[in-house]
């Protein structure tokens, strides 16, 4: 009955285990950065599905974009986002972002299904 119970229990688990997303920090300094090429590609080993991205501004505030993977953000450029701000974006690729004073910031992104 146990090993029923503890078998059936973990059935129920594998698809959470499987669906874990690829995520990463970042660090925001004075150049435009992104995610890392091919974290949230559809079909690359670590993101098969996902191409959306999460974003939480985890500390100083940054410049970003969200419209195009070459765009540069700057105060007239893209929006402005404080620490604790969260983005929700379709596209991954389109995510970039450079820091908006003196002092690096940081980013957690998570890629997401959309």
């Amino acid at each position: 009955m146990r090993r029923s119970l503890a078998l059936a229990l973990g059935l129920l688990a594998l698809p959470a285990l499987l669906d874990a997303a690829a995520a990463e920090t970042i660090t925001i300094s004075s150049s435009v950065t992104g995610p890392t090429a091919g974290l949230c590609v559809a079909g690359s080993p670590s993101a098969p599905s996902e191409s959306g991205l999460f974003v939480q501004v985890l500390d100083q505030s940054i410049y970003y974009t969200i419209h195009s993977p070459t765009a540069t953000p700057s105060s007239t450029v893209g929006g402005l986002a404080a620490a604790n701000t969260i983005l929700l974006l379709d596209r991954a690729s389109d995510f970039r972002a450079i820091r908006a004073g003196g002092t690096d910031a940081r980013a957690y992104l998570v890629c997401v299904r959309r």
